[in-house]
């Protein structure tokens, strides 16, 4: 799959949610109101997320909810790290890419390709 990253695209990476919780989930309220083109959620975004782990998912319900409202007004990408894995259930309308299939090719500008991945990927390469 060809990936485009939007100009004007906005990347979280490792905020272990719950910690800073309210500016977190404050930023994307404001994205509610007026989104970017493109979301990406670079890993480690949750402390713990497991779809699996019925806990792990109402520990962070709230930003779930907040994802997935998100989702449903723009692009969002979710790239998964080693925190926040198998959660593909639980963002339906979220383009979300497993640990092993990273890192993902971007492509932006006039033939420029970014590649990203969440940083523990090649850990002990």
């Amino acid at each position: 799959m060809r990936r485009e990253l939007k100009e004007g695209a906005v990347i979280v990476t490792d905020s272990h949610f719950p910690r800073h919780a309210d500016e977190l989930l404050a930023l994307i309220e404001e994205w509610h109101a007026k989104s970017p083109p493109q979301v990406i959620f670079l890993g480690d975004v949750c402390e713990f997320l497991s779809a699996y782990i019925p806990y792990s998912v109402t520990y962070n319900q709230r930003l779930i909810d907040a994802i997935n409202k998100l989702s449903k007004q723009t692009n969002v990408i979710y790239l998964e790290g080693n925190h926040d894995f198998l959660i593909a259930p639980l963002f339906p309308y979220v383009d979300v890419i497993s640990l092993p299939n990273q890192p993902v090719s971007f492509y932006y500008g006039e033939n420029k390709t970014a590649a990203l991945l969440h940083g523990d990927r090649f850990e002990n390469a």
